[in-house]
């Protein structure tokens, strides 16, 4: 369970770190705004993870929603990564939807399962590694996706425009980008970006498809009644 918490956690905190830099750069949106058009996915995790511990309380099956949730996940990420300079409204909403209806089916299954298999003796420290891991995978990503973004929108721009100042071009933020580069070179720019953001969800696509094989290989157990209440904590 630690290894599918620190790939997915690890995912979804990309997906939700980079999905407002996508509204920001792509779009010119303000931080506010960038925020608000990420409701859709906030709003479909939440909802989903109210769901999914009502599953798991009614049915005990915990291997079922590993599974589901990780294919949404990894297909809604999928669809992310055919986000453009041109997609529309629809599609960013409904991408969103699509994926935050994955993470959030699946995130917190992890805690169910181990609070309702392990011993009560190692309840607190199997608790503690599982956060642990998810908190470690969100950071490990998160940094690699930085990485990885500057590398590639840093490439694009100068393959495009070799003109771009590279120490702006680096220090600039998403939402200054019409502000500091003249207009000849703002189209750049953007691509740049948006190569950048391609590169994150394809690493979000990796970890979701990763944690649907791990969970495809967890033991297939079903939850005793007394132990499903936490399902829905």
């Amino acid at each position: 369970m630690s290894a599918f918490a620190f790939v997915f956690a690890g995912g979804f905190f990309a997906a939700i770190y980079y999905i407002p830099v996508y509204f920001q750069s792509v779009h010119g949106t303000s931080p506010t705004m960038s925020g608000v058009r990420n409701l859709p996915m906030i709003i479909a995790v939440t909802i989903s993870t109210i769901a999914s511990g009502a599953l798991v309380s009614a049915t005990g099956y915990y291997q079922p929603l590993l599974i589901a949730g990780g294919v949404m996940a990894t297909v809604g990420s999928g669809l992310l990564y055919l986000l453009d300079t041109n997609s529309s409204t629809g599609q960013w909403i409904g991408y969103q939807i699509l994926a935050g209806a994955g993470w959030g089916l699946a995130f917190q299954i992890p805690m169910i399962a181990v609070q309702g298999t392990v011993d009560p003796k190692d309840l607190a420290s199997a608790t503690g590694m599982l956060l642990f891991f998810q908190g470690l995978g969100g950071a490990f990503l998160v940094s690699g996706s930085q990485a990885a973004f500057v590398n590639q929108m840093i490439a694009r721009v100068m393959s495009l425009n070799p003109g771009v100042d590279r120490a702006l071009l680096v220090l600039t933020g998403a939402t200054e980008i019409r502000n500091v580069f003249p207009s000849e070179q703002q189209h750049d720019v953007i691509d740049g970006y948006m190569t950048g953001l391609k590169v994150v969800f394809a690493m979000c696509i990796a970890c979701s498809g990763l944690a649907t094989l791990i969970g495809f290989g967890t033991r297939w157990q079903r939850l005793s009644q007394d132990k499903r209440g936490g399902a829905m904590a």
